[in-house]
């Protein structure tokens, strides 16, 4: 499955922010000067049933029980931590994957920041405090951290050098291909600066005697143009993990026997998709 459908699923999480809310209203009403850290007024028994149970409600309330097995409302000194722990494993073939949805995560979280700041700043006021800030913490189900972030020291987002790092791990290039989805094809997946670049080979004979290169670069030219939301998809998963602009895929179409047939190239420039293809001459094809 392809990054953009992937991540679909992944980021109904997000919903889940409203969430860091829930509890606040309670500690900022029953709070007083007696507590001098978050964390000692998190370790009254009373505060904290009444912060648990706000929770509960909310989670249930918003029909989130499904996505999360537990969700805690915790401080350690004066950090708030909202503590998420996922019910369904989320699960990454490659490092790629992995910094994709890590990365998209930030973006995602990042519009939030001024719900947080009001937080901090009403706890700062409610307890007479300074420095009070917080933090979401995702879990896997088994309990390892997925990603922490904190309003007050946000998380760097985890690039490659360039698309050419990126499809140098084996895994990460054997999914691309796997990933491809034309049963026309076998191929290979590699990395020149950011661009990254399919070899793609028929798997029967394309040529054939009436039928030459020529024609095949004409035929091949329009099927790329007509597939192009197929063929461009790689874009989102590249601007998650690559901080470059522009970045480019690169198809290059050979025949069953080896023979260059054609190549085409997209390019993302800030988000603008353009298209050009180069036909193999007879001589290079010879």
């Amino acid at each position: 499955m392809k990054f953009v459908k992937r991540l679909a699923a992944l980021t109904a999480c997000l919903l889940a922010f409203t969430l860091v809310l829930t509890g606040c209203s309670i500690i900022t009403s029953i709070l007083g000067p007696k507590y001098e850290t978050l964390e000692e007024c998190f370790a009254d028994p009373e505060i904290k049933e009444q912060v648990d149970a706000e929770v509960e409600s909310a989670i249930a309330d918003s029909g989130l029980s499904d996505m999360y097995s537990n969700v805690e409302a915790r401080a350690e000194d004066n950090v708030l931590i909202y503590d998420y722990t996922y019910a369904d494993a989320i699960t990454f073939t490659d490092e790629c994957q992995r910094r994709a949805w890590y990365n998209t995560f930030i973006d995602e979280i990042e519009p939030s920041r001024s719900q947080f700041e009001e937080i901090a700043a009403d706890l700062d006021e409610s307890l007479n405090l300074e420095g009070i800030t917080v933090q979401l913490i995702y879990r896997n189900t088994d309990g390892t951290e997925l990603m922490a972030y904190d309003y007050a020291n946000p998380p760097a987002k985890q690039y490659y050098a360039d698309i050419a790092e990126c499809v140098s791990d084996p895994a990460v290039a054997q999914r691309l291909v796997d990933e491809f989805g034309f049963d026309q094809f076998t191929g290979t997946a590699t990395g020149e600066g950011n661009t990254l670049i399919y070899n793609l080979t028929f798997n029967e004979q394309w040529l054939e005697p009436g039928y030459t290169v020529d024609d095949a670069a004409v035929d091949l030219a329009a099927f790329c143009e007509d597939n192009m939301s197929a063929f461009t998809i790689d874009f989102d998963e590249l601007r998650a993990v690559v901080d470059a602009d522009p970045i480019a895929i690169r198809y290059a179409f050979f025949d069953i026997d080896g023979t260059p047939l054609y190549v085409h190239e997209f390019t993302d420039t800030a988000g603008t998709i353009t298209s050009n293809g180069e036909a193999v001459s007879v001589n290079a094809a010879a």
